[in-house]
């Protein structure tokens, strides 16, 4: 298991979606979610077209790849295993990939 610092960095850029704003005094509290059915929650399957990109969480670990929520309602993802070694090797620092890890 990976803590927080292990997951990010100082400096990185994260795609996010504002949740929750509260105002108190002269503050305001602003609440953020990573999870890709707050950040894609407006779009529907019919709108995702090649080489668009998206968030995702991965959603169960298969034989020979990665099930991957998009958080888009009707669209069933699939990102296999070779793939995803790119992925980890090229862009994740890599660690390696589990469940409820976010990817671009």
């Amino acid at each position: 298991m990976y803590g927080i610092s292990d997951l990010f960095e100082v400096g990185q850029v994260v795609s996010v979606s504002v949740i929750g704003v509260e105002k108190t005094g002269h503050a305001t509290r602003v609440t953020l979610s990573m999870d890709p059915r707050y950040l894609q929650a407006n779009y529907s399957a019919d709108v995702i077209i090649p080489d668009m990109v998206l968030m995702g969480a991965i959603e169960s670990i298969e034989d020979h790849g990665y099930i991957i929520d998009l958080g888009v309602e009707g669209a069933k993802t699939f990102l296999p295993a070779e793939a995803a070694r790119a992925y980890i090797q090229n862009v994740n620092g890599k660690k390696p990939l589990g469940k409820n890890t976010t990817i671009t």
